[in-house]
């Protein structure tokens, strides 16, 4: 299976946000919707994340999995609507994150509450020296 983040990035591109500034501002609004307004930069200080690294290398599975289900729905809507347009589709986006952000609410789960996970990075360098001690 693709990673949806490449599925949803051709998906849009085809349809209006060509550029990959375009994308980033279309990702922030997800992420907005999805964490109650809260901006990634914010987001990243509060769980004391470099700014230079990825949020999703600090995700929660929880978190991927909403992130990956809300984008799925987006790049489910805007096939199946045929949605075109830059405003569009970001609102397209919005609106299928502020709905995931309320199911997750509804179960007691506030996103911009969770914390951050171990770094994915250290845990990859991790499994590669394990890896090479059991090789050896």
């Amino acid at each position: 299976m693709k990673n949806i983040e490449t599925v949803i990035e051709e998906t849009v591109y085809h349809r209006g946000i060509k550029y990959p500034q375009e994308f980033a501002t279309f990702k922030n609004k997800h992420i907005e919707a999805m964490y109650g307004g809260m901006s990634v930069l914010n987001l990243k200080r509060k769980r004391n994340i470099p700014e230079k690294r990825a949020l999703a290398d600090f995700d929660t599975e929880l978190e991927l999995s909403a992130k990956h289900f809300s984008l799925a729905i987006t790049d489910h809507n805007i096939k199946k609507h045929d949605i075109k347009g830059k405003p569009k589709l970001e609102n397209e986006v919005v609106k299928n994150s502020k709905a995931t952000r309320q199911t997750l609410l509804s179960r007691g789960i506030k996103p911009e509450e969770l914390g951050a996970e171990e770094d994915l990075k250290r845990i990859e360098k991790r499994r590669e020296r394990e890896d090479l001690l059991i090789i050896k």
